[in-house]
């Protein structure tokens, strides 16, 4: 049932004229989720679709890919260019937007880091665009290498700048006892009259 369902699903956004893959992403959206069903579901497909689909879609995008149609200087040098754009622009947009709420310095880093990694909806995208003709073989030579140096260097970045173990103390216990005998002891407190 819930495999037919997919399918009808993806046919009909295929028709509309979006990729079916959105079908599938529908369908899991829409599903219920507490129920026996829904977990059920994802027990016998996880293993499958983990290991063999995505599997087989990665190396059917890793077979599209064209490294050879990055000719010369000029369009190396602009795979770098978009490397550089698209790393430091999400860094240090990340980076504002936590000191504008007092993340600390570290964690900032290391989100900043973390907004860097790709994952398998930028592989679908780029597939798509590559299917439609939207992207020639260089744009999207320079975006899938793009996404794939990204997402190797971010692992590594972020376990040397990241380490939460250092974060926390031991925990102390407190008390209400005060060192200073001769401050003030204040106590907020609620009282409802209901």
């Amino acid at each position: 049932m819930a495999l037919s369902l997919v399918l009808a699903c993806g046919f009909v956004i295929d028709v509309i004229g979006i990729h079916a893959l959105f079908g599938a992403f529908v369908v899991g959206i829409i599903m219920y989720k507490g129920g026996p069903f829904a977990s059920v579901l994802i027990e016998k497909f996880e293993d499958i679709v983990f290991g063999l689909f995505l599997s087989l879609y990665f190396v059917s995008s890793g077979l599209k890919k064209n490294v050879t149609a990055i000719e010369g200087a000029q369009l190396w040098g602009l795979l770098v260019l978009v490397i550089f754009t698209a790393y430091f622009g999400k860094k240090f947009g990340t980076l504002i937007v936590s000191m504008i709420f007092k993340v600390l310095k570290r964690e900032a880093f290391a989100l900043g880091f973390l907004m860097n990694t790709k994952g398998l909806v930028e592989f679908i995208v780029l597939n798509i665009g590559k299917d439609r003709k939207v992207l020639n073989d260089w744009t999207f030579a320079i975006s899938v290498l793009m996404a794939l140096f990204m997402t190797f260097i971010t692992t590594p970045i972020v376990m040397a700048v990241y380490k939460p173990a250092r974060k926390f103390a031991p925990y102390k216990h407190r008390t209400i006892q005060r060192k200073d005998l001769d401050i003030e002891f204040r106590v907020l407190a609620c009282f409802n009259s209901n």
